[in-house]
Formats: structure tokens, sequence, C-alpha cells
């Protein structure tokens, strides 16, 4: 009985997930091609400012090799976690 309760919810969620992307799709579709392209525009300048951030982030860690203090080093490493796992999405 499990299994199909699973099934189900399983179908259920592939269908509501469908008729998201539908509505979506085409409220794309009705948009002004201005709007379209502001989104666009949008879209690169984070894509450029991740890679940004990938290369300053990979350029630190490879500095924290010849790095010595340790307090240092936790403190560069606190935030780019987040962001090296975006950074190996990007490549």
């Amino acid at each position: 009985m499990s299994s199909s309760r699973n099934h189900k919810n399983a179908h259920s969620f592939e269908k509501s997930n469908s008729e998201k992307n539908a509505r979506r799709r085409e409220l794309y579709r009705l948009m002004p091609s201005e709007k379209k392209e502001a989104i666009l525009a949008r879209r690169q300048e984070k894509r450029v400012e991740l890679k940004r951030q990938c290369l300053s982030i990979n350029s630190t860690n490879n500095n924290l090799a010849t790095t010595s203090s340790s307090v240092h080093n936790t403190l560069l490493m606190r935030d780019p976690i987040l962001l090296s796992d975006i950074c190996i999405q990007l490549k």
C-alpha cells in the first residue's frame, strides 16, 4: 500500500509541476520582448558576478596554502564554501 501511495504522490507532484511549468512558459510567451531582454540581461549579469566570485575564491584557496595563520584560514574559508559549490556547477 505504501508503494502505491508513493506512486500517487509522485504522479501528483509531476502533474502539478508540469502545470506550473506550462503556466510559467505561457506567461513568458505573452511577456513583452523588452521585459524578456531585461530578464536575460539580469541573468547574464548574475552569471558574470558569480564567475568573478568563483575566481576570487579559487585565488583565495590557492593563497591559503601559503598562509600560516589558522585563524586567517578559518575566516577566509567560512564564506566561500557555498559559492565554491556554485563555481563547480558553472564550470
